[in-house]
């Protein structure tokens, strides 16, 4: 292990709190690089350089500084990591008087470092996985598969078992957290952490699903499925409102929405999951505040209708949907607004004209009217006819796709 100035300069700053002496810590060279007489970092010491040789203490005596340049009084001790010596601890004093707080101090600092260790094997182990993660869900999954499962096989995955890839997006919770803290960003560094920790405790991340922060706010989980074809998707929904839970219970109700893409039977798949989890997001049919609409499935009806019209190519789209929308919603300012509500109204209530009409607040005369009108312009009879009403859903969402409504106009929606 490599102590840095960083790591060394914070436990000497902790420890001379406790201690009320002058603490350094010297690297495998016998340079100091943590003190508590910043005038002398970086700078050469002879009882160091002794320890680290030696690997035994070495007490230097007010009358024996000339012969060890650049120390001082006091005990200095070797510090081990795995019975290897990484560095020198030392208390400045008289060693009669600081050898039991030198050997307290030595103490200490080697659980911190032992610690810090610790953290970064921790993180080392991240840094692949989430690399591994990133190569399974690019083309080289389709390219080179008996790469990837070798790479897997490595890792402790097995990457023939089946798969789906589900995203924790926490961008509501950050902004709600970051609103009542002051250290932002601390905030979000620990908020990731927390995350990951609550799923690891409570068991909901089995030895194969692999999980890692492909952004700042989401977490991105392959949970392997064990279980028969047919019965995974129970499993996985059932699986999907655990992990939500346990979410809602540590953070409350709000910031947190699952995204479940398709199962697949080979690391090959995984891409197309991982691009419909990330769809069903941008769909944004999930909920920052209604908890029952956090969870959702490719394979919810709804979100599975939306993502298949999602997947029509920008020039079809442009060609057949972009003419039936400029009729209904931009030819003239005052119509473009009722046809727009009105059409939004039927599609959120299946084409039911009554409760359309009761959520617009207008008679059920009015709403029939609007629907002459949008017949007229376009030929299309939604509430008669589901392909025509398919066809408006597709004007409906293109148009706000390339028109987003003002804050005005979602008001008065």
């Amino acid at each position: 292990m490599i102590i840095t100035h960083e790591l060394a300069q914070r436990i000497v700053d902790a420890t001379m709190a406790i201690v009320q002496r002058n603490v350094n810590i010297m690297d495998n060279r016998g340079i100091i690089i943590g003190s508590g007489h910043r005038h002398r970092l970086f700078t050469y010491h002879k009882g160091a350089d002794d320890v680290i040789k030696s690997g035994e203490t070495v007490e230097i005596r007010p009358d024996q500084v000339d012969h060890f340049p650049g120390a001082k009084e006091g005990v200095n001790m070797p510090i081990k990591i795995n019975d290897r010596v990484v560095g020198v601890v030392g208390v400045f004093g008289d060693p009669d008087e600081v050898r039991d707080i030198a050997k307290l101090v030595r103490m200490a600092v080697e659980l911190l470092l032992e610690r810090e260790a610790l953290r970064e094997q921790v993180q080392s182990q991240y840094r692949v996985r989430e690399q591994f993660m990133r190569e399974v869900l690019s083309d080289k999954a389709l390219q080179d598969p008996d790469a990837i499962i070798e790479w897997g096989h490595l890792l402790g995955y097995d990457m023939l078992l089946p798969r789906v890839v589900t995203i924790v997006d926490i961008a509501g919770l950050l902004i709600r957290l970051k609103a009542v803290c002051s250290e932002a960003d601390l905030v979000a560094s620990r908020t990731r952490e927390r995350v990951l920790d609550l799923l690891g405790s409570s068991q909901t991340l089995t030895s194969q699903d692999i999980s890692a922060y492909l952004s700042d706010t989401r977490l991105v989980i392959l949970k392997a499925i064990g279980t028969p074809e047919q019965r995974a998707v129970d499993e996985l929904r059932r699986w999907a409102l655990k992990l939500h839970q346990i979410m809602i219970d540590a953070f409350g109700g709000h910031g947190v929405n699952v995204a479940i893409g398709s199962l697949h039977l080979n690391p090959g798949g995984l891409k197309a999951s991982y691009q419909e989890a990330l769809a069903i997001l941008r769909l944004g049919q999930l909920s920052q505040t209604d908890t029952a609409r956090q969870v959702q499935f490719i394979y919810d009806p709804d979100i599975l209708a939306n993502y298949l019209m999602g997947e029509i190519d920008e020039t079809t789209l442009a060609h057949f949907v972009d003419p039936i929308a400029d009729r209904l919603f931009r030819k003239k300012p005052g119509q473009q607004l009722d046809l727009l509500r009105t059409a939004k109204a039927l599609i959120d209530t299946n084409m039911n004209i009554a409760r359309a009409s009761r959520n617009l607040y207008i008679h059920r005369n009015t709403l029939i009217f609007r629907l002459a009108k949008i017949r007229e312009l376009t030929g299309l009879e939604p509430a008669k006819n589901l392909n025509h009403a398919i066809l408006l859903k597709l004007a409906v969402e293109r148009f706000d796709r390339m028109c987003p409504p003002s804050a005005g106009d979602a008001a008065k929606a």
